[in-house]
């Protein structure tokens, strides 16, 4: 089984800082598809409700990347917690939300090739039982 949802958009230039989120947000929903794949392979159908770090650590993704999604989550919180509407936090921002693209970017690459290599092992396996 596979997702039918678009891959990650990709970009010449840098986006403005509301492109860039609107970027981040179809991102997140891309990921969020592929791990609901990757949950539904394992049979963890209501496992949505888990933090996204649990389901990616359930999908086989490398610890390095899942506590580089977790750092990346607690910058964004932090930022979001903040009342700092000065120029330096504008740029924490934009540059948190440049590090999102990539990581989210990366993430589900990731997803989607153990989604594909498990969909293709579960297709052989029904194979040779037939």
């Amino acid at each position: 089984m596979t997702s039918n949802q678009e891959d990650p958009i990709e970009f010449s230039e840098p986006p403005s800082a509301t492109l860039g989120l609107l970027y981040l947000m179809v991102d997140l929903e891309v990921l969020g598809a592929e791990l609901q794949v990757a949950d539904d392979a394992i049979g963890r159908h209501s496992a949505y409700r888990d933090p996204v770090a649990d389901r990616l650590t359930r999908a086989g993704v490398h610890a390095k990347k899942v506590e580089g999604f977790r750092a990346w989550e607690e910058t964004i919180s932090d930022l979001i917690s903040s009342n700092s509407r000065d120029k330096d936090h504008l740029a924490k921002i934009a540059a948190a939300e440049k590090a999102g693209l990539t990581l989210l970017e990366g993430l589900i690459d990731e997803l989607k090739k153990r989604n594909q290599q498990e969909c293709t092992t579960s297709n052989l396996m029904s194979n040779l039982a037939a």
